[in-house]
């Protein structure tokens, strides 16, 4: 191998290892940042419920196992697993009043609006969202037009 092709591959593989986390970074926090500055993070309340490594997807914007999160009866608490500090995300507390549900995906994920963000995430966490709109059925169980749901696939 030729020394100009040495130099050509190193001079690669120095902007990917600059360039990727820049633009990782950038993609994060025009993402994220918006959240922060709305809804800065509170202390979860004592009796709240919370899961490790969860996954998030926040329009384009895929956060898979990227975030702790913990839910009380005034918030959704969101807070960043390291990789996730380390890019400069910081933990938001969104009010539920600031949640409007979407839909629910099957047994796992929900589907909210905040603000302007479609946000798809882990049932569990976002299912308070829906307590307050009964008026969106629970796809996994059954309804009087729909006694088997399994039935209509």
């Amino acid at each position: 191998m030729g020394s100009t092709t040495l130099l050509i591959i190193l001079f690669v593989v120095g902007l990917d290892v600059v360039i990727v986390p820049l633009v990782l970074v950038a993609v994060v926090r025009s993402n994220w940042s918006p959240l922060v500055a709305k809804h800065p993070a509170v202390p979860p309340a004592a009796d709240a419920v919370g899961r490790n490594f969860q996954s998030y997807k926040i329009g384009l914007f895929n956060l898979g196992y990227m975030i702790h999160t913990t839910v009380d009866d005034l918030h959704l608490h969101l807070f960043p697993a390291k990789f996730g500090r380390m890019i400069g995300m910081k933990p938001v507390s969104i009010p539920w009043e600031e949640i409007t549900p979407v839909k629910r995906r099957g047994k796992k994920y929900a589907e909210v609006k905040i603000g302007t963000n479609t946000v798809l995430g882990p049932r569990w966490a976002l299912e308070l969202a829906f307590a307050d709109h009964p008026s969106d059925p629970n796809p996994d169980e059954p309804t009087p037009d729909h006694p088997n749901r399994d039935s209509d696939v």
